[in-house]
């Protein structure tokens, strides 16, 4: 793994998967993937990347690393047909860069102890690669498998940003409770964006125009996050679903008790149950053609509009901090 000859295999070629392999192959890696059952859009991006199409029983013999990059939902099965196909006398590296919570990350682990397949629990925090702009793959592996996590940096040679996680206490889950931390700031702020916006409409129009006016005011940052990321979310909200699923569960183990106070139960980790279902809602708009998406749309034009005009340049003193 120490030779500047490397195979990686990144399932899928979806939006990050293909900007990373484009990144990774233009700098001499041989990308592979499969494309069993994706649609001619996700082929065409594939052959773009410069990806070889090969199958699973391939993908176990000639790759050096395996990278999963995948809606949570299809993590496991994915790590499953892997560990059917692997070849005892080969030992890829399987990264699992999924949006997962750390006791996911550890129960996808375990039947990797098994066999001679390493397993690394990475998170990838950042936009697909574009222009100056690389993501950040996080990673972290048990003790044990500290040089892998070496051999993992050294991939940074094909383009990659990699960070190591590793110290006293750092393991498995350690890459997948950073990406919790980031994405619930994060997704949580669009979905906080997308549920005001929505109840705020629903009450009349009126209100809704006179939210975004006023953010554009007093609050532009905030207008310009619903700008650019509420209209990004809509592709990639069937996704969020499950990441936020996963975030509850983050949040549950670590915040959600009993208050030492008031002695009351707390549960935080429903507000992000609650997101999981207002992400639902906007996949279930865009597939159906409902008013939602259409809503959030017209009010992140009218934002990104706003913040344009010369009147907004002066913030409100009166709300800025209200």
């Amino acid at each position: 793994m120490d030779s500047p000859v490397c195979t990686v295999t990144i399932v899928s070629a979806g939006a990050m998967g293909a900007a990373l392999a484009r990144l990774m192959t233009r700098n001499g890696c041989t990308v592979l993937t499969n494309l069993d059952g994706r649609s001619e859009s996700t082929r065409r991006r594939a052959a773009d990347a410069g990806m070889l199409d090969v199958s699973l029983d391939e993908i176990a013999r000639r790759s050096d690393w395996i990278f999963s990059i995948l809606p949570p939902a299809e993590a496991r099965s994915f790590s499953l047909a892997i560990l059917r196909a692997y070849d005892p006398d080969s030992g890829p590296v399987f990264v699992d860069c999924n949006a997962k919570n750390p006791e996911t990350a550890k129960a996808l682990s375990e039947p990797f102890k098994f066999t001679p397949i390493v397993f690394i629990d990475a998170s990838i925090i950042g936009l697909p690669p574009n222009g100056d702009h690389i993501p950040t793959l996080y990673a972290s592996a048990r003790p044990s498998d500290a040089k892998a996590l070496n051999d993992f940096l050294a991939l940074s040679r094909f383009g990659l940003r990699i960070k190591i996680l590793e110290g006293e206490g750092s393991g498995i889950g350690d890459a997948s409770a950073l990406k919790m931390s980031f994405s619930g700031i994060m997704k949580g702020m669009v979905a906080l964006y997308t549920t005001i916006i929505l109840s705020a409409h629903a009450q009349s129009p009126a209100v809704s125009r006179a939210l975004i006016r006023e953010l554009s005011i007093s609050q532009p940052n905030d207008a310009r996050n619903i700008a650019f990321y509420v209209p990004n979310s809509f592709s990639k909200a069937y996704r969020f679903v499950r990441e936020m699923e996963e975030m509850a569960g983050f949040i549950s183990d670590r915040v959600d008790g009993r208050s030492h106070g008031s002695g009351n139960e707390i549960t935080v980790s429903d507000i992000y149950r609650g997101f999981s279902g207002i992400f639902q809602r906007v996949a279930d708009s865009l597939e159906q053609g409902t008013n939602d998406v259409e809503t959030l749309k017209n009010m992140a034009d009218e934002a990104d509009q706003l913040l344009i005009l010369p009147s907004n340049c002066n913030a409100s003193s009166d709300s800025a901090t209200a």
